[in-house]
């Protein structure tokens, strides 16, 4: 017995494997007889269809989700394989099926494309760390412009950086899947850098480039070259020095290398080993140290023969001698004076000059005409104490005078420049006629001197007091101080060695644009007392750039002006500059009123910004495809005749009752009546779906036929209200009520005891004492239905008959929820799916339509038909208007008895405000009205009671005027199958419908019908997140090659360290600004359809509307928001300054309800 138990046993277990294999194979073999087009959908009440996923990863490759069986096709349908599990894909490119069955009769389909994802890098800037280190993150984005997964077998990247760096890149990685038409980030670690080279300090490009190889089973997809990260220069000052034929730098942070520049080119550089080469002949040096705190340091020096100016004076003004060998002491000083932008190393040498018959002088201590060596900083005025001297009377005289030879010059690299050489003392010495060192006069008495004033007093001296028997010329004139007070509000763009000078030579450095002009009034010049005027007068330029130096308004100095007329102080001091390399140039003031002299008073120094960071943006395209073969069927339908009572219901009345009745059917013998006995009464017939049909989506469609006794009007208001709960608790959370057009509506759900937020789905069309069919063909997009009431209110003459209501718990439109269906018309208007007609290949969409009556009002007659997606349902995000561009393909048919008054068209729902609510429609539309007008209606908008506004009528001529041109506008279109719609202008494009219109009359069954049959809806776009470093809030995306924002959307980075001015280049309608932390405008520029304004904080100045502006500049100063508009040759169209005391935060771009802003390019210079 046991024996035949076994054998028993084994012959049921083998009879379950026949079974099991039996069903595999009958659910394979459906799967391949149900496929029709693209991804196949089993279309019937037994089989349900899912989207499948797809992985990849060492294993192999897989579709998630518990299937059972697969089979995988090439493009053109070939099986490559089936069986249990998958095989991967072969390196071959293309588009691959999988098709897959579950063991409950699911059937899922996931896409493969073998090929190269769109590429895209992000770009990271870095400072130098200590040691000359920093690391750059490097992130790779690859993104799917194809509706199917992307699988990568290794990631790999090559790094390539500038000249004096090496980088290492991170590792790569293996088994990514790129989702389809979506994004997908890889961070693969840091890449770690370090300056080796002293050519990192003499090149300009700081870019670090990636090479990524993508690769799929041994075969190369791509290899793309993309910018990774770039190096944000941190620039300091450092001191030169100059001693014993030894130059160095000095720095706060010991250099690690150097690089040197002579007249813009490189000299010199190397590995730092405690000292740097000297200057080698005349020439405007630079020498670069990169600290070991990662800080360039930058030290300007300057060998030009005769460029610097030197003075020697006492501390006695004269002395009286009366016999010979009588002896004189006296102080010698020298002050020399650098005009310069730059150090200058000097070696000096000096020796008194005087009649040797008449004197005898010798230094005290140091030989006389010792070689000494310093170095001037820029702009430096230095005293040095020379020696004491004393002189013996040789022989009798009445004057002599005792002058000084003095002799700079600079030797490296076996050149000698002479700096300066002259003798301090005579009548042509330079700018003191008549000046004397020292002055020994033969008197009567004893000897004695008159004590003058020693240069350690660090005052330039302008008279020396000479007091002598008979004084041989007149004391120099005494003229006042000059002060520069500096403009510090454009700090740190304009600074200065001293912001207030007496009598010292002030330096004024200005960065400017490369090959930009600049202007501004840097300082204010002025004298402690009124009633002077000053002018200019250049003594020294260097370097190449256009110029213009003006003084209260006067031009003083340029490239063809030597010097200017005097302007009466206190006066602007203003500078023009014009130059893409460093220059400068050196002036004294000449001093007019009560006495007029000469001095050395201004250096200007002109330095060239440099780019620390840019951006650009750019996005790839994207579409996304309807060819209507993802839809379901319909199906778990529950017809209810009213043959019986209905289980499950209940009644709510008031002057009215509820019953079966057979004075008048659609079908059978009986017909459900809500009889209102007296005026103002109500009937209410509630039918509890849940208990009768259990769960129902609210995706199921549904349908009822209806026959009022009246015309629905104020008085008598017929409905159908849908109970529907959405957070799953089995209570109602909203009512959503339907009405017959013409009459109107009321909330039911308090009669019924529940609380519920109430909702106007729509209106249907019916006619006194006629049937009449009211559809949907999906009631609502979530939760499910709990419940379906029947409504009438009014007079005692609002009755209405009920029949053949339908449910269906599968639709055609059941698995999209992000579609809607409007369907008002007679019985016959209605959206379905055809699988037998269409303009290319089915299945299709199919738009029926009759109208809903025969007065000859289009507005009042019409019967509509529409499909409407919600853009963020169906694509994953709402899209730009700007760039999206949409196709279709269309049949259109009538019945031979149709009047000719239809109207077929494509609407768009946009957003202006950032709301996710349409704020504007577009309608393109395709007219057939030869046999009378016809009408658009609006897809989104309704007046008061909640009946679609009207977009236009038509005309015969095919003419649409709309009827509100801030909500609606209208585009004919002459043939959909050959027409792409590309959009452009401000919003968020949040819905698409697909709608079709019969104006006027209408029949039975499909009598004056029409039928539009759309198919291969097309919707191409270019939508990603804004780049790494950059925020967003509301609309804002990178799109094509800009980054746009719109309907209030703002997009912003973080101010660059060390930027003085951010450049950018847009279009369109919106801000520019510098924000706060709150992302409140600092300051910054709107340009409007008129022109530009200035902004600053909340107000608004208009500057112009320059057609020819192709750049904008903001500058965050010390306390100055500076707004600059140029032309593409960088020329100031318009300029505009606003105080602020808030702390700039941000840069970027933001948008106001209806505007759109296009922001193609911004750098940051520094």
């Amino acid at each position: 017995m046991r024996g035949l138990s076994t054998v028993a046993g084994f012959v049921v277990f083998v009879l379950a494997l026949i079974i099991l294999f039996a069903s595999v194979f009958f659910f394979y073999n459906m799967l391949q007889t149900a496929a029709q087009k693209g991804v196949e959908r089993v279309q019937n009440s037994a089989v349900r269809d899912f989207e499948a996923s797809f992985t990849y990863g060492p294993g192999g490759c897989g579709v998630g989700g518990g299937w059972i069986y697969y089979v995988v096709q090439n493009a053109t349908g070939h099986v490559l394989g089936n069986g249990t599990s998958p095989r991967c894909p072969p390196a071959v490119s293309g588009i691959y099926t999988y098709r897959v069955v579950r063991s409950d009769g699911a059937v899922g389909t996931a896409r493969v494309y073998i090929g190269p994802p769109l590429v895209a890098g992000i770009s990271t800037a870095a400072y130098l760390g200590p040691g000359g280190t920093f690391t750059i993150p490097i992130v790779i984005r690859l993104a799917s412009n194809r509706s199917a997964y992307i699988p990568i077998s290794n990631l790999s990247v090559s790094l390539s950086a500038p000249p004096g760096v090496s980088c290492t890149p991170p590792p790569g990685q293996s088994y990514l899947t790129v989702p389809p038409s979506g994004v997908l980030e890889v961070n693969l670690g840091a890449a770690n850098c370090n300056v080796t080279d002293y050519t990192y300090l003499a090149t300009s490009a700081r870019l670090v480039n990636a090479t990524v190889t993508l690769s799929y089973g041994g075969a190369t997809l791509s290899t793309t070259r993309l910018v990774v990260g770039s190096v944000a220069d941190r620039w300091g000052q450092a001191s030169f020095t100059y001693s014993g034929g030894v130059c160095n730098i000095a720095a706060p942070s010991a250099p690690l290398f150097y690089a040197v520049f002579k007249n813009g080119a490189v000299w010199s550089g190397g590995k730092y080993d405690r000292s740097v080469p000297c200057p080698a002949g005349e020439g405007i040096y630079e020498y670069r140290a990169l600290g070991g705190d990662g800080v360039i340091y930058s030290v300007p020096v300057v060998v030009k023969a005769n460029s610097i100016r030197a003075w020697a004076e006492s501390n006695r003004t004269v002395a009286y001698v009366n016999a010979t060998g009588q002896t004189v002491a006296f102080d010698l000083y020298l002050r020399f004076s650098n005009p310069n932008p730059g150090y200058v190393p000097v070696n000096y040498s000096f020796s008194l000059v005087y009649n040797t018959a008449l004197l005898s002088c010798t230094q005290v201590g140091t030989p006389d005409g010792d070689p000494r060596s310093l170095v001037l900083l820029p702009g430096e005025t230095r005293a040095l104490y020379a020696g004491t001297y004393t002189c013996t009377v040789n022989g009798e005289f009445n004057e002599t005078n005792i002058a000084v030879s003095i002799t700079a010059a600079y030797t490296g690299g076996g050149q000698t420049v002479v700096l300066y050489s002259g003798v301090v003392g005579t009548a042509t010495t330079f700018a003191a006629p008549n000046w004397v060192v020292f002055t020994i006069v033969w008197g009567n008495g004893t000897s004695y001197s008159v004590a003058g004033y020693g240069a350690v007093q660090l005052q330039y001296r302008k008279s020396l007091f000479t007091v002598r028997w008979r004084p041989a010329a007149p004391p120099p004139p005494v003229c006042p101080p000059v002060y520069v007070y500096l403009n510090k509000s454009l700090s740190p763009l304009v600074w200065a060695l001293s912001a207030v000078s007496r009598f010292n030579v002030t330096t004024l450095f200005m960065k400017v644009m490369p090959g930009w002009p600049e202007l501004y009034d840097v300082a204010v010049l002025s004298t402690p007392s009124g009633g002077w005027s000053a002018s200019l007068n250049k003594t020294g330029e260097a370097g190449q750039g256009d110029y213009g130096i003006y003084l209260g308004g006067r031009l003083q100095l340029s490239p063809s002006r030597e010097s200017g007329s005097p302007a009466p102080l206190p006066a602007a001091l203003a500078w023009y500059m014009k130059t893409s390399s460093t220059w400068s140039a050196t002036a004294n003031a000449t001093v007019f009123g009560a006495a007029k002299c000469t001095y050395p008073l201004l250096n200007f120094t002109a330095l060239p910004m440099a780019k620390l960071l840019g951006w650009s943006f750019t996005c790839g395209v994207s579409q996304i495809v309807d060819d209507y073969s993802s839809y379901g069927s319909v199906s778990g339908c529950t017809t209810w005749g009213f043959e019986k009572s209905l289980p499950y219901n209940r009644t709510v009345v008031s002057q009215a009752s509820v019953y079966l009745d057979t004075k008048r059917n659609y079908d059978g013998s009986y017909s459900l009546k809500l009889d209102i006995t007296n005026d103002g009464g109500y009937a209410v017939f509630y039918i509890d779906v849940a208990r009768w049909l259990g769960y129902v989506p609210s995706t199921s469609s549904f349908s009822i036929y209806v026959n009022p006794d009246k015309k629905p009007d104020n008085t008598h208001s017929y409905q159908v209200s849908f109970f529907i709960d959405v957070n799953n608790d089995g209570v109602p959370d909203i009512e959503l009520i339907y009405y017959a057009r013409g009459g109107s509506y009321m909330a039911v759900s308090t009669y019924l005891g529940y609380n519920t937020k109430t909702l106007i789905g729509g209106r249907f069309t019916v006619k006194a004492d006629k049937w009449r069919q009211f559809s949907l063909g999906t009631i609502y997009s979530t939760g499910r239905i709990v419940g379906v009431a029947l409504v009438s209110f009014g007079k005692a003459e609002a009755d209405v008959w009920w029949d053949e209501m339908t449910i269906c718990k599968s639709s055609y439109f059941t698995n999209a929820p992000y579609v809607s269906v409007i369907a008002d018309g007679w019985s016959s208007t209605g959206v379905s799916i055809s699988t037998q007609y269409s303009p290319t290949s089915p299945p299709s969409l199919q738009l029926e339509v009759d109208a809903s009556n025969s007065t000859g009002s289009p507005v009042d007659d019409y019967g509509v038909a529409a499909l409407i997606y919600d853009v963020a349902g169906w694509v994953g995000s709402v899209l730009p208007v700007a760039g999206t561009s949409i196709s279709v393909k269309v049949l259109y048919q009538r019945d031979v008895q149709d009047v000719r008054n239809n109207v077929y068209y494509i609407s768009l729902g946009i957003d202006l405000n950032g709301d996710g609510v349409v704020d504007r429609e577009v309608v393109y539309y395709t007219p057939d009205t030869s046999g009378g007008a016809g009408v658009v209606v609006s897809m989104y908008f309704r007046d008061a009671v909640g009946n679609p506004l009207i977009v236009c009528t038509v005309d015969t001529a095919g003419n649409c005027a709309v009827t509100n041109s801030t909500l609606f506008a209208a585009y004919r279109v002459y043939n959909f199958n050959t027409t792409t719609i590309t959009l452009d202008g401000p919003g968020a494009l949040v819905k698409i419908a697909l709608a079709a219109v019969d104006a006027s009359g209408y029949q039975d069954g499909t009598v004056d019908d029409f039928w539009v049959f759309w198919d291969d809806l097309t919707v191409a776009y270019s939508a990603c997140p804004p780049p790494s470093g950059w925020y967003s809030r509301g609309y804002v995306w990178q799109s094509y090659g800009y980054l746009l924002a719109t309907a209030g959307g703002v997009g912003y980075a973080a101010l660059v360290p060390n930027a003085l001015t951010y450049v950018a280049n847009f279009t369109g309608v919106g801000t520019y600004a510098v924000f706060d932390s709150a992302l409140n405008v600092v300051f910054g520029v709107y340009r409007g359809a008129s022109g530009f304004s200035a902004v600053c904080g909340s107000a608004l100045y208009a500057l112009g509307a320059f057609p020819a502006a192709r750049y904008v500049e903001l500058r965050p100063l010390g306390g100055l928001g500076d707004v600059v508009i140029r032309d593409a040759n960088g020329n100031i169209l318009a300029r505009y300054g606003c105080s602020y005391t808030t702390t700039p935060t941000y840069i970027g771009v933001k948008t106001g309800a209806g505007e759109a802003i296009k922001l193609y390019t911004l750098e940051a210079w520094g």
